[in-house]
């Protein structure tokens, strides 16, 4: 249950070009579920989501880093950045 590892691996599967396995996805979700308060695994859960087709529970993470006084500017480049569902 180490968040940094869960995440490390999703994170070097997207960075090798792979699609991340579905383990590999849940993985993220769990590091981001033990550690919320990172903005990092936040954005990353958010993407992942988006990717996933999960458009609304994206959006509404990357909502709360654009709100928060410290980060606003990396969550509304966030925000911005999201797939967005087509049709």
């Amino acid at each position: 249950d180490d968040p940094a590892t869960m995440a490390a691996w999703h994170e070097s599967m997207v960075r090798q070009g792979r699609v991340p396995t579905p383990t590999a996805h849940q993985g993220l979700a769990r590091a981001f579920a033990l550690q919320p308060e990172d903005p990092r695994l936040r954005a990353a859960d958010a993407v992942d989501l988006a990717r996933l087709g999960r458009f609304d529970e994206a959006l509404a993470l990357a909502e709360v880093v654009a709100t928060d006084p410290h980060r606003s500017r990396t969550g509304l480049r966030l925000v911005r950045r999201l797939p967005r569902q087509t049709g």
